[in-house]
Order: structure tokens, then C-alpha cells, then sequence
């Protein structure tokens, strides 16, 4: 567990130090919800943290999310379609939008 906490001096030193630690208060995943977007997630064999990320990222409001995994490479245009959000699946697309 202690590995997942933010360590600004880690962050700092590899390049991450505009990187923002968020509340995602108010964050509630009802039936209702669950049963449309996630479903179709799970359908197209996306793991539960995947899908987590990519419903937290749309309650926050995010523009992108970056990820190098297989999964998101694979459905990164169904995600774009259903949520607005562009998923940037290699460094160059990382460095095109910084």
C-alpha cells in the first residue's frame, strides 16, 4: 500500500511534478450507472482498475488519459466515442499534447 501514495520528491525527480493528486468526492457509481458504460467495458474485456480509471477520469472532467496497456490500446476509440476522452497510448502522443 505504501507504494501507491504520492511521494512529491519521486515525483519531482522523474518529471512528473505537475502531476495533481485529486478528491473524487461525490464520485458514486450507482445500478443504474453500472449497468451502462462499465458493462460494455467488462464486455469488451477491460480489467476492473481499467474501468475505474476511465470512469474517474470522466467524473473529474479529463481531456486525456495516458496508458501504455494493451486494453486501452485496443478500445481507446470506444472509450473516446462513449466518454469524449482521448486515451494517448504511446510517448509521442504524451509529448504531442504536453
Amino acid at each position: 500500500m505504501s507504494e501507491t501514495w504520492l511521494n512529491r520528491s519521486f515525483l519531482e525527480c522523474h518529471g512528473l511534478s505537475g502531476l495533481l493528486q485529486v478528491d473524487i468526492v461525490n464520485f458514486h457509481l450507482t445500478i443504474n450507472k453500472a449497468w451502462m458504460e462499465p458493462s460494455a467495458y467488462a464486455y469488451l474485456q477491460l480489467g476492473i482498475a481499467d474501468i475505474m480509471h476511465i470512469l474517474l477520469a470522466q467524473h473529474l472532467g479529463c481531456k486525456y488519459i495516458a496508458s501504455f496497456d494493451s486494453d486501452f490500446v485496443r478500445v481507446k476509440d470506444i472509450i473516446q466515442e462513449e466518454t469524449g476522452i482521448l486515451v494517448l497510448t504511446n510517448p509521442e502522443k504524451i509529448l504531442a499534447i504536453l
